[in-house]
């Protein structure tokens, strides 16, 4: 019997199950990273968690974590003063002898990031490639340049001999600037970088081209999601909202009221009428289906519980 409450991996996929556990266990570190260093700013923890050099991952046996430990090179910072934590890029030395990179980003925690969420329309990145305007913003505020140093500064490998792998991955708004991330670093690293991007609970970030551009040139590229996550529905597309055709036999009175509603669309999020701004989805999906219930009582299961990222994290066990 299959059990949907788990990932469903199709077959033939090259999608990996521990590594995913071990991106989720990083991901959840950037959340506690930014909630220590809430505590920090209160006075009720002595040093600031990003000055630290070295990611500690505690063990956790309930979602197959062990003991671990990365080098930090970098911190992504967001906020009206560029000084909230909301990822990093760190090293670890893997089991082949080659570098692993991970470029980490946890989901929305703050206000501001709420509302970059929430800001319509889209921008062209290239070309034909449109992105929400909302996460470009946010990305461009100073984790493009956090990227862009990293690339200048990290010596990577220029032989065959050997090769580094970056892992590139976020949950929620997270997921969002990892896809950006994904689409910068694509467009400047070396042949021998080989680089995955593994997204959990993620909306919708950017056009057809956005998405085929990416998944053309990432090794792997794969994305998590409930089935019952309403965010991994958004931005929902405009201009699929109401079909004209369907508009055809209404009444005078509901062609006047949808076609002002499509006018408030239009005006919004510049979407209709427009095909190459309609929002895909980028990588092969992973999906389980869970309605997360607030209580044994409660029938009503909400937004935020079935996009919690712990069930994420329970969903990726065997």
């Amino acid at each position: 019997m299959i059990d949907t409450k788990k990932i469903q991996i199709p077959q033939g996929s090259q999608f990996d199950r521990l590594l995913a556990i071990q991106l989720a266990s990083l991901i959840n570190r950037a959340i506690r990273e930014y909630q220590e260093y809430k505590e920090y700013i209160k006075g009720n923890r002595d040093t600031n968690p990003t000055r630290n050099n070295t990611i500690i991952i505690e063990p956790e046996p309930e979602y197959g974590v062990e003991v671990a430990n990365y080098r930090r090179l970098h911190t992504f910072y967001v906020g009206k003063d560029k000084n909230e934590p909301i990822g990093f890029i760190a090293k670890d030395q893997g089991q082949n002898g080659n570098s692993e990179i991970f470029v980490v980003f946890r989901g929305t925690a703050s206000h501001l990031e709420w509302s970059h969420n929430l800001t319509p329309g889209s921008e062209i990145l290239r070309d034909k490639e449109k992105v929400r305007t909302g996460f470009l913003t946010l990305y461009n505020g100073s984790i493009k340049e956090t990227v862009e140093k990293f690339l200048n500064s990290y010596q990577f490998p220029s032989g065959t001999e050997t090769s580094t792998q970056v892992f590139i991955t976020g949950h929620s708004l997270g997921g969002a600037l990892a896809t950006l991330a994904a689409r910068q670093i694509l467009a400047t690293i070396n042949p021998n970088v080989s680089l995955y991007l593994y997204t959990f609970g993620s909306p919708r970030v950017g056009n057809n081209c956005f998405a085929e551009y990416l998944i053309a040139g990432l090794e792997g590229c794969y994305r998590i999601a409930n089935s019952e996550d309403s965010v991994t529905y958004l931005p929902i597309p405009a201009s699929l909202l109401f079909d004209p055709k369907s508009l055809e036999h209404s009444s005078l009175f509901r062609q006047i009221l949808i076609k002002g509603i499509r006018r408030v669309l239009r005006t919004g999020e510049n979407l209709l009428n427009n095909p190459i701004a309609n929002y895909q989805h980028v990588g092969e999906s992973i999906s389980f289906t869970v309605q997360n219930l607030q209580s044994i009582s409660d029938e009503n299961p909400t937004i935020a519980g079935n996009h919690n990222f712990d069930l994420y994290r329970k969903a990726l066990l065997p």
